[in-house]
């Protein structure tokens, strides 16, 4: 979104979206079939009514806000949208194909990564 407002080329390997429409208004109907965070102290991906959060020990305890209980959690977000009731024992295929998706997408984002510079 900066890249493109600030009129600097865009890297093809760049993981993002250019927002600039909203700005003016536009509806860019931004429907994922999936979506991923990482954090290093959590990490999550939601596919459909599905969200797999994983959470670990956070590499900094400073950047602890608040005690979270950590392991794999697994959500039906249609029916329980504030994240009350973990169904990963019930649904251990879902776990996985998720975890498997979640993996995909952060070995994906790693080979991507190098540093940009406009400098030049």
């Amino acid at each position: 979104t900066i890249l493109k407002l600030v009129g600097a080329p865009v890297p093809d390997h760049l993981d993002g979206l250019d927002l600039n429409p909203m700005l003016t208004g536009e509806d860019l109907n931004l429907q994922h079939s999936k979506l991923f965070w990482d954090t290093k102290a959590e990490c999550a991906v939601r596919n459909g009514k599905w969200k797999l959060l994983i959470t670990k020990e956070n590499p900094n305890p400073r950047l602890q806000i608040v005690e979270t209980p950590t392991g794999e959690f697994l959500y039906d977000l249609s029916n329980d949208p504030g994240e009350i009731k973990d169904l990963s024992n019930e649904y251990p295929e879902v776990v996985e194909r998720l975890k498997s998706k979640l993996k995909e997408w952060q070995s994906d984002v790693n080979q991507d990564q190098e540093a940009i510079s406009y400098s030049d």
